[in-house]
């Protein structure tokens, strides 16, 4: 399917998604691998999971930034081997998302119809389950999970626990529209502006800016 959104968000960054149905065989032949992007994918023994890693791939080099390899901090965080771009993934059995920019960023992506209501007491406090519209209970429990999950990339140092340390403030969910996240550590609360909407039944989340 290839491409099916490619936009400028935020300031100046770069959000592509690309709907992951070609078979494996089909991506290989669309995506240029070095010798180390090769051997890593011959070690892949999961099939989705070569195909989201293949459509990563994919996505970069159509979001106009050649071929460049993904490579992986000590904690996870992706970042270019240029060091051109500040870059964050994610996927979906469905959708791969790259989102690229000049400052620390991070996105999220989910399918519509994921089921988190059973561990909805391990990411929410009491206080942001209060707040939780009855009327879109399921969107506004993902966009939840979703948005912690963005600020816990954009972080990208792990150790946060859900409840702890990522609150979300109050907001009513719409198609798209943006809310206020915020990571709060020891010594340090930053704010973060996140944005959403929705697009080929999933729930795509990224943020970018700090205050």
């Amino acid at each position: 399917m290839a491409v099916i959104f490619k936009e400028e968000v935020l300031s100046g960054s770069l959000l592509g998604v690309w709907e992951i149905s070609e078979v494996e065989s089909d991506l290989l032949q669309m995506v240029n691998l070095s010798f180390a992007e090769q051997a890593f994918f011959s070690e892949i023994k999961n099939a989705r999971r070569r195909k989201e890693w293949l459509a990563v791939r994919c996505l970069l080099q159509q979001l106009g930034r050649g071929a460049q390899e993904i490579f992986y901090d000590r904690f996870s965080k992706p970042y270019l081997a240029s060091g051109d771009f500040q870059i964050g993934i994610s996927h979906s059995s469905r959708l791969a998302v790259v989102l690229l920019g000049s400052s620390p960023l991070a996105v999220d992506v989910e399918l519509c119809g994921r089921n988190i209501e059973p561990i909805r007491h391990k990411f929410l406090t009491e206080k942001e389950l209060q707040l939780i519209d009855n009327k879109q209970y399921n969107k506004h429990l993902l966009l939840h999970w979703c948005a912690k999950e963005t600020l816990y990339k954009l972080h990208g140092k792990k150790q946060l626990d859900f409840k702890k340390n990522l609150y979300i403030r109050s907001f009513l969910p719409q198609e798209q529209g943006r809310f206020w996240g915020e990571i709060r550590l020891k010594n340090s609360i930053s704010k973060h502006r996140l944005h959403y909407f929705q697009i080929a039944d999933n729930l795509i989340v990224y943020t970018e800016q700090t205050i």
